[in-house]
């Protein structure tokens, strides 16, 4: 699952990194032409990316792809400024227990700490690692470790040269037996304003480095004041702040040659994989679905999702009638569509290939109907519902205006899907990016909120609005009721109001 992404100099977005929360549920509102879609376009620009070439290692970006079509390097930079510095950001839920096995972290009890790294290189970009370690769980392990959350940020960017930037925190306090056997408490450590940082940079230096190798012999004793730390955090020379930390044996192999080191390599290998993991789990239907038709030509194989126009719907609707065809009449009734939906095969498959008819049964005149002869409706619905029903356990399911030829009854209904689909069970736990104008959506989140059906930490509403500078992302908090903690931007969802007062 995405839990965060920033934007820098990407297409409407300016030089200041626009960065925003994801989560299971998240709505993306605005102005037409201001940006908002160019959220879902950075994730298919790194899918694309992801599924291509690499040159010895590095990630080649690919603005022209299979998924978005976004022309050139110069076409997608902000203002077309082939100067300026193109930076996005993912972060994702990465697996906690493939990690715990790769990164053993030697600590003292009660302790739990969180570990920064980034790498840049190259095309690469940068990588920003996140580790936050929990005391164990296992009694008989009081010395030990384990990961608790894992969090992974990927910037591309075409900057040449190396910078590796380590940051360790104390989440919470942790005690340290002393010689006569009594616990020194510490407080919490914090960057800005902390009474604890001269006591704590001896605890940096020996335990930073336990993270990277088990030899400590070399670690520098450092004893800086709290004003030199302040000073150092300030300070964005990569090489000054490792020193300080007592680290240059360690860490000098990567500034000067751009070589990980082996335990670097066991950091990064499984948080790639889950990168790579997350970026294959990414699917994408776009605003304008295919024309409606009597006829469809299938082919064999296996798809996982309806496609950018929902092309692939006939497909997984034949070639799955059992599980797909029925959770889709089963959502029909939930939708309070009166029609059943079934598929037939036509002529001779050995002679012409597979050809199938969609057909749709009226439930009141039992008169069956194909797509072509009911409208857009339900040809824009159905993909929606087959990509939340049929795609893969854990996919990011990226969708553009899901309301388009839709009642409005229907938009809010819409919402139950999503809800029903990010459920923690086996072949749901999805995740939604929509790009919307729907404002009966987020009032059925809203309410499902407030009934308890979800948490409003499942939900995430962003609004991007155009600037002079750039466009700017708001994020529009929910409380645990579903209102709004922020006020809606103006001009957004009280133009109903405002056309009923001058009337």
């Amino acid at each position: 699952m995405l839990t965060g992404i920033g934007l820098r100099n990407f297409k409407a977005f300016g030089d200041e990194m626009q960065e925003a929360p994801l989560s299971k549920i998240t709505l993306i509102y605005g102005p037409n032409s201001g940006g908002k879609s160019s959220i879902i376009q950075a994730l298919l620009l790194l899918k694309q990316s992801h599924e291509g070439h690499y040159n010895q290692g590095a990630m080649e970006l690919i603005p022209r792809g299979r998924y978005a079509d976004l022309g050139s390097f110069p076409s997608l930079i902000h203002k077309h400024d082939i100067d300026l510095e193109l930076g996005i950001k993912v972060e994702f839920d990465a697996e906690e227990r493939a990690l715990t096995r790769s990164l053993p972290i030697p600590t003292r009890r009660n302790r739990s700490f969180r570990f920064r790294k980034r790498f840049t290189e190259g095309l690469s970009g940068c990588v920003d690692l996140i580790f936050v370690a929990e005391p164990s769980d296992d009694s008989d392990s009081k010395d030990s470790s384990e990961l608790s959350s894992v969090g992974y940020r990927l910037t591309h960017d075409y900057n040449e040269g190396m910078a590796l930037d380590i940051q360790l925190e104390l989440e919470r306090n942790f005690a340290e037996p002393s010689d006569n056997g009594d616990s020194l408490e510490t407080p919490k450590f914090n960057w800005q304003n902390s009474d604890s940082i001269d006591s704590f940079a001896k605890f940096a230096a020996e335990n930073l480095t336990s993270l990277i190798r088990h030899d400590r012999d070399d670690v520098a004793q450092n004893s800086m004041t709290r004003a030199e730390w302040s000073s150092l955090l300030e300070n964005s020379s990569v090489e000054t702040a490792l020193y300080a930390y007592g680290l240059p044996y360690t860490i000098r192999p990567f500034i000067e040659t751009g070589t990980f080191t082996p335990r670097s390599n066991r950091l990064t290998i499984p948080l790639m994989a889950d990168y790579r993991y997350n970026m294959d789990r990414i699917t994408y239907l776009g605003p304008l679905r295919s024309y409606p038709e009597r006829l469809y030509t299938v082919s064999g194989g296996g798809r996982e999702s309806t496609g950018i126009r929902g092309e692939f719907t006939p497909h997984i609707l034949h070639y799955n009638p059992s599980n797909v065809v029925g959770s889709v009449n089963e959502w029909f009734k939930k939708f309070r569509i009166s029609y059943e939906l079934d598929t037939s095969p036509l002529g001779s498959p050995e002679l012409a290939g597979e050809h199938i008819t969609i057909a749709l049964k009226d439930e009141h005149t039992k008169t069956r109907v194909t797509l072509a002869d009911v409208g857009f409706g339900i040809n824009q619905l159905l993909p929606v519902i087959i990509e939340g029903i049929a795609s893969p356990e854990d996919s990011i399911i990226c969708v553009e205006q899901p309301e388009i030829h839709i009642h409005p009854r229907l938009q809010a209904h819409l919402a139950d899907l999503m809800i029903d689909t990010i459920a923690d069970e086996p072949v749901k736990r999805k995740q939604w990016i929509v790009e919307t104008h729907s404002e009966l959506l987020i009032l059925r989140l809203q309410r499902r909120i407030r009934e308890g059906e979800i948490n409003s930490e499942d939900v995430s509403v962003l609004y991007v609005n155009p600037g002079q500078n750039g466009s700017t992302i708001e994020v529009l908090r929910l409380d645990e009721e579903g209102d709004f903690i922020d006020a809606w931007p103006h001009g957004f969802f009280d133009e109903g109001f405002n056309e009923l007062m001058d009337a």
